[in-house]
């Protein structure tokens, strides 16, 4: 698991222009356009005073996770995916394998300008990414039927991760077996950003994960998981996010934390000339921000002392590795 610093308040000697979504740098670049972003600065420091006054082990798992994504970008590996998997189902999953299907689905596709358009039906085969049980392995030159898949979904033998389907042909295509119509394997599927991951792993070696690099290396963002509705999905997520409490503790969080208010402690003061010499195409605009940068103001000055007196207690905390 990668859990890395955000770069967002410019302590790590470089400005915030790599971090996507929010850019202290450019409010005082490019003024107005950009103040709404700090709406985004104040929840930051409100997730700061929560966790600086809760006991961690009390914190429920997502709400922990949403608190510190705020200040971390967390990344997963295939190991740790399939870890996570068999934590849930008590089976222990070591591939990620390419399940081909009978199922078929076609798509209508339309080139062409209103009065010149040619239509025609494409057929694609669905197929799955899958997580694979220990001493158990697809066939990846056989087409699995409906009553095989479910089979191996009660063994535990496979869990579905995405879909990763193929184009055949057009509907006149006709394959050499029975076709199925498309299972969407509800309550067997994790709940996940399925276009993403297949996206990921477009260029994967299925018959020889072991082999590939990617195997070791590929970063999943964390934010690829879904709590889902299924109750499957729902324990996936809760052990994923119980997977990053234990690689954070308090010292480690408070330190960031620290070092965010100590930031914006020599920079918050910047912001009122600035926001009064900004053009707003409305004026309440201007008094809105104000506001905000008082109320930003006074919650950095009291979570600087709270954070003080907090970090004081605990002793010097550890220094904060860049990832896990």
């Amino acid at each position: 698991m990668y859990i890395c610093r955000k770069k967002k308040y410019g302590h790590y000697d470089e400005d915030r222009y790599d971090e996507p979504g929010l850019w202290w740098g450019r409010m005082f670049g490019s003024g107005s356009s950009y103040f709404v972003f700090l709406e985004e600065v104040k929840k930051d420091l409100e997730a700061i005073d929560i966790l600086n006054d809760a006991d961690f082990d009390k914190i429920n798992d997502e709400n922990f996770y949403s608190l510190i994504s705020r200040f971390y970008s967390i990344a997963l590996t295939l190991k740790d995916f399939l870890n996570i998997i068999s934590r849930v189902n008590c089976v222990y999953y070591d591939k990620i394998e390419l399940l081909n299907t009978k199922q078929t689905f076609e798509v209508d596709v339309h080139h062409g300008s209103i009065n010149d358009c040619v239509h025609w039906t494409d057929k694609y085969q669905a197929r799955w990414i899958v997580a694979t049980a220990r001493n158990f392995s697809l066939n990846p030159n056989y087409n699995y039927s409906k009553d095989e898949i479910d089979s191996m979904i009660l063994n535990k033998q496979i869990v579905a991760i995405s879909k990763y389907p193929k184009k055949v042909g057009t509907d006149k295509t006709k394959l050499p077996y029975e076709e199925e119509k498309v299972e969407n394997m509800e309550g067997a599927k994790i709940e996940c950003d399925s276009d993403y991951i297949t996206g990921k792993l477009e260029y994967y070696q299925f018959e020889n994960p072991w082999f590939d690099d990617n195997f070791n290396k590929l970063k999943l963002d964390f934010n690829c998981l879904k709590a889902g509705k299924n109750d499957f999905s729902k324990k996936i997520y809760k052990e994923a996010c119980s997977m990053i409490k234990m690689r954070l503790n308090k010292k480690q969080v408070l330190k960031e934390c620290e070092q965010i208010i100590l930031f914006l402690t020599n920079e918050v003061e910047k912001l009122f000339p600035l926001i009064e010499e900004s053009y707003f195409c409305v004026s309440s605009d201007k008094k809105k921000y104000l506001i905000l940068a008082r109320e930003i103001t006074d919650m950095v000055s009291t979570l600087s002392l709270k954070l003080k007196s907090k970090i004081d207690e605990q002793g010097t905390p550890k220094v904060l590795r860049k990832s896990f």
